[in-house]
């Protein structure tokens, strides 16, 4: 997260700041460091790891071309880094993205890796997972974060983790943990 905000610093005016930097793990024992990088605005256990800036800042005129062209090129290395990712570590980040949205299906997932649902499917049996262990294992790892973090309303860590409410969260709960999520 780091470099992506250093990498807008270089490419925004002078005066530009994000009006807030999110991570979604716990603060550090020493927040120095983060302080350091990202001034007050660092916020821990965050619903979602990203940049906040303001609406206005996204039409604001890039500061040099030459800073937009070696993002640019930072940015295009690291796409062939992401071809060789696996398809169920493709699917683990997009679950990961698509959680919150409470918009996060087979389907769906299929749509953004621009193939059909049976061939996710059939590349994550190739794999040794599927859609829904996969999912399992991401709202598993949420879950405890959220628990471990920021104390958070039962019904908002259900929505953050795709669930419809707070019943079908509590059965899932039950069911992988063996116990309510209340206990």
């Amino acid at each position: 997260m780091s470099v992506v905000y250093r990498q807008l610093r270089q490419l925004m005016p002078d005066d530009w700041s994000a009006r807030r930097v999110c991570f979604m793990h716990a603060a550090p024992a020493d927040m120095r460091m983060a302080r350091r990088l990202f001034s007050n605005r660092v916020e821990f256990g965050a619903s979602f790891n990203g940049i906040v800036c303001a609406a206005a800042d996204l039409s604001m005129p890039l500061a040099t071309y030459a800073a937009l062209e070696q993002y640019a090129q930072q940015y295009v290395e690291g796409l062939g880094a992401s071809v060789a990712k696996s398809s169920s570590e493709r699917v683990r980040q997009l679950v990961l993205m698509l959680l919150p949205s409470g918009n996060c299906t087979l389907e769906q997932i299929a749509g953004y890796l621009s193939v059909d649902a049976r061939t996710v499917r059939r590349r994550l049996l190739n794999e040794g997972t599927s859609y829904q262990l996969l999912l399992d294992q991401v709202r598993k790892a949420l879950v405890q974060r959220y628990l471990r973090g920021a104390p958070r309303k039962y019904a908002e860590i259900a929505l953050l983790l795709g669930f419809n409410g707070p019943t079908s969260f509590s059965r899932w709960f039950r069911k992988q943990f063996g116990c309510s999520a209340s206990a």
